[in-house]
């Protein structure tokens, strides 16, 4: 994937992805530990802002293949998040994991990682 295409991808499911965030982290507990707690697309927004940040993103745009550009994206989620101010670690966890496998099957990759992943052993 060229980076162009691949930071029009990322930014279009971004988009898409953030008005869905509250009902696809619900349809996906599963995979994580949200127990429906309030929370805004504000928040979805910050955190997922932070999470594509300028540095983050070109770390993201060098990644040669789709498998890689997800295990990138799940270390900076176990590298840079385990506390933000006034959001509880659920939610974050939860929307970061949601996320990632939402890029993933946006890109035909189901990827399946949980919100337990982030905290085992590498």
């Amino acid at each position: 994937m060229q980076n162009k295409e691949l930071m029009n991808m990322l930014i279009k499911q971004l988009n898409d992805y953030i008005p869905k965030a509250k009902e696809s982290i619900t349809r996906n507990n599963h995979m994580n530990d949200y127990k429906d707690e309030e929370f805004s697309q504000d928040i979805v927004f910050k955190i997922l802002a932070i999470f594509v940040n300028n540095d983050n993103f070109e770390d993201l745009l060098a990644c040669p293949s789709k498998i890689d550009l997800l295990e990138k994206m799940t270390q900076i989620a176990k590298d840079n998040f385990k506390k933000i101010e006034d959001v509880s670690q659920n939610i974050i966890d939860a929307l970061l994991i949601d996320f990632i496998n939402y890029v993933g099957m946006g890109q035909g990759v189901d990827y399946a990682i949980y919100t337990t992943d982030l905290y085992k052993k590498r």
